[in-house]
């Protein structure tokens, strides 16, 4: 239910909690967890993730993550929003707001006649899921 393909690819995200940037990456948006190290330049875990064969996310963790966020002048994220298309965008957002997750209703996209709809994953990154 709700497959995620990667709409954005190479995707760098600083998340300040891990285990719930993974919870939601990988249990709600279904990306697979291909590989984690440590980035020496970010001074974070770095956690590579993947859909299918597809290389989607870098999500790293600084150690100091206030610090690290106003010496880079990131504002947590290096993205405010990301794009996935799904097979079911309805069953996606559904799943999500079981989980308590915030979420904006399925609309139309008149142009291609496909539906979307939004949801925010941890650290108010916005997260579009697009009708594939």
């Amino acid at each position: 239910m709700g497959e995620a393909v990667a709409g954005m690819y190479h995707v760098g995200i600083i998340a300040s909690d891990y285990e719930q940037a993974v919870w939601f990456y990988h249990n709600m948006l279904g990306l697979t967890i291909y590989k984690e190290s440590y980035s020496e330049k970010r001074k974070a875990r770095k956690l590579q993730m993947y859909c299918g064969k597809s290389y989607v996310i870098e999500l790293f963790v600084p150690e100091h993550c206030e610090s690290c966020r106003v010496e880079s002048g990131y504002m947590r994220t290096c993205v405010n929003h990301i794009s996935f298309l799904v097979s079911d965008v309805g069953a996606m957002l559904d799943r999500m707001k079981r989980n308590h997750i915030e979420t904006e209703g399925v609309n139309l996209d008149m142009e291609t006649g496909k539906r979307y709809g939004f949801c925010y994953g941890p650290d108010g990154v916005k997260i579009e899921l697009y009708e594939r």
